[in-house]
């Protein structure tokens, strides 16, 4: 059997750089292994013993559980060790207390209003639907029009909310259900007011990393 760190000191001064890299979290993951600009097969048996070493170094097994990691390593033949860093999130999901105003003309036939939000803070702008739930009565294009404007106010009011936290925010998901006894009449409106907002809170930190591969033998 050959030592590793034969094999990559070997693959060193023939000019080669080792590089490992890993991105994955929620139940899926993967762990790529470079020689110079190659990527090398999975499977391959010098790949099987690098991605084994990384692998029982990172310690995330299956990549099971609500978090995410990406990193890269770099062989240094001085130390016999893979050297570099990773980055780590995990997120809870979480609220914030608000005040976020519905407003409807108590006029209006509907026995309650459902309101959605979805969408990824990082990635995607906040996206609010509203609609009017009637059990018995036709649907006219006041409820229609009243659900467009409510739907663009909230979403106003929670991506003003949402800019307010101190933290790297994720999804924001909520669904709120709002029945017309649940309403306070003002004047000619019913006016219900929201009081959480619920959000994906996202906590990341570098780690470093130093693998050694001394004393591990290919097999």
């Amino acid at each position: 059997m050959k030592d590793l760190k034969e094999r990559l000191d070997e693959l060193v001064k023939e000019g080669n750089e080792i590089r490992v890299t890993w991105d994955g979290g929620n139940d899926s993951g993967t762990i790529t292994v470079y020689v110079g600009d190659k990527e090398l097969d999975y499977g391959d048996s010098l790949e099987s013993e690098i991605s084994g070493v990384i692998d029982d170094a990172l310690d995330y097994g299956s990549w099971a559980g609500d978090f995410s990691a990406h990193g890269e390593v770099l062989y240094d033949s001085e130390q016999g060790a893979f050297v570099g860093e990773g980055e780590e999130t995990t997120s809870d999901y979480t609220s914030t207390d608000c005040e976020i105003e519905v407003k409807v003309p108590k006029a209006l036939n509907f026995d309650s209003i459902t309101i959605e939000s979805t969408g990824d803070w990082e990635y995607d702008p906040i996206h609010i639907t509203c609609r009017f739930n009637i059990s018995n009565g036709p649907v006219f294009e006041e409820h229609m029009d009243l659900q467009r404007e409510i739907g663009e106010s909230i979403e106003h009011d929670v991506t003003g909310e949402i800019s307010k936290l101190n933290c790297t925010v994720g999804s924001v998901y909520n669904d709120w259900v709002i029945n017309r006894d649940e309403m306070k009449e003002v004047g000619e409106y019913l006016v219900y007011v929201i009081d959480s907002l619920g959000y994906e809170d996202k906590v990341s930190h570098s780690k470093e990393h130093e693998i050694s591969v001394v004393g591990r033998e290919m097999y």
